[in-house]
């Protein structure tokens, strides 16, 4: 049975130890292998210090018009049992990443690095994904409310489960086009890179095929390898971000089910994009 991806897949309890080859073997990751190689020598999962050296360092060298962003620690959260204090929308986490230029980050927690990493691999994409996903909570939020509403709205969701359990699928316009209507296990003229970083957990925790939504980012020619694939994933889900008509519910271009082994079994979503 597949397993579907989503937000709460994010605790390491009973996980495997701490495993740097694996971080350079594993199929999801190899286009990852810029930032897992730097954490090859460890045998914990980094610090925050070490991650944003090497965040810091990416951006100064790919796209230094960004401004820096700082990897901090997260606050753990307030018991359910305390009377609620005043909200502070400032304190919130995509507040905290669009407004303060902060990534809240857990130490030693593997759903947490692959998030830093996925910064450091689509720079522009995830700014631009936490800039909607402020977007949408402003609208969200009731002026003096001490809590959150119970409940997301459409688009948070959609957002949510893109930025956690994403993949995208590059390939030329002829081939998205010619895509049959069925299981399509590894197919040729493809690139699939895992964008949700929950998905790059999931693998971690060696568990098996997950369900993810996937983006067709087309090309011109065959699809770009190493940082220029990353560059064009970035750029195609920064866009999509950036369009207001997108996200506004659930949906996604195809369903994708991937392996362990880096196998991709990909059908039609009945849902459509979104």
């Amino acid at each position: 049975m597949r397993a579907p991806i989503g937000p709460n897949l994010s605790s390491s309890h009973g996980a495997p130890p701490f495993d740097s080859t694996w971080l350079l073997t594993c199929p999801w990751l190899q286009p990852f292998y810029g930032w897992t190689s730097t954490f090859a020598h460890l045998d914990r999962w980094p610090t925050h210090e070490a991650m944003q050296g090497a965040l810091e360092a990416r951006r100064a060298a790919r796209t230094p018009e960004l401004p820096p962003l700082r990897v901090i620690t997260q606050t753990p959260r307030c018991s359910r049992r305390r009377k609620p204090a005043q909200l502070d929308p400032s304190a919130l986490y995509d507040v905290r990443i669009h407004i303060h230029g902060e990534i809240p980050t857990r130490p030693d927690e593997p759903h947490d690095f692959f998030n830093v990493g996925a910064f450091w691999a689509f720079p522009r994409a995830k700014r631009a994904m936490h800039a909607r996903q402020h977007r949408a909570l402003q609208g969200w939020l009731t002026e003096g409310d001490p809590r959150l509403p119970g409940r997301r709205t459409r688009e948070q969701d959609a957002l949510t489960l893109f930025d956690e359990g994403a993949v995208v699928l590059v390939a030329p316009p002829e081939v998205l086009a010619a895509l049959p209507r069925g299981p399509i296990l590894a197919p040729e003229g493809f690139a699939f890179v895992a964008y949700g970083h929950a998905l790059l957990e999931h693998a971690w925790h060696r568990r098996p095929p997950v369900m993810a939504a996937c983006l067709f980012a087309p090309c011109a020619g065959p699809p770009p390898e190493g940082d220029a694939l990353l560059d064009h994933v970035d750029a195609a889900v920064a866009r999509r971000a950036a369009d207001l008509t997108a996200f506004q519910q659930p949906g996604c271009d195809a369903v994708a089910d991937l392996y362990p082994d880096g196998r991709v079994s990909l059908r039609p979503s009945r849902a459509g994009a979104r």
